[in-house]
């Protein structure tokens, strides 16, 4: 149950210093395809992938900008919760 709609969450998106761009509707694995067509210099996730397909999923679908090194993890903080937020 998102908090915020699609345009709340690409604005947020939007508003982080180093994002130039959103892409809507991307798949979930990133290509090599997509890296040369949005002209991709860095890839970013939180480490929060248990919710997704688990790690697997997640090393599969980050296998390409791992292997080109434009992949960051970002460390997601785990002492609060969604439902803490709504709160």
């Amino acid at each position: 149950f998102p908090i915020m709609n699609l345009q709340e969450r690409v604005l947020g998106v939007l508003s982080c210093r180093y994002v130039d761009e959103v892409v809507i509707g991307a798949p979930w694995e990133v290509s090599e395809d997509m890296i040369k067509t949005f002209n991709i210099s860095m890839v970013a996730h939180g480490t929060e992938y248990e919710s997704t397909g688990g790690r697997a999923d997640y090393e599969a679908a980050y296998r390409v900008p791992k292997d080109r090194g434009i992949f960051v993890e970002v460390p997601s903080d785990k002492s609060i919760s969604i439902d803490e937020i709504i709160q």
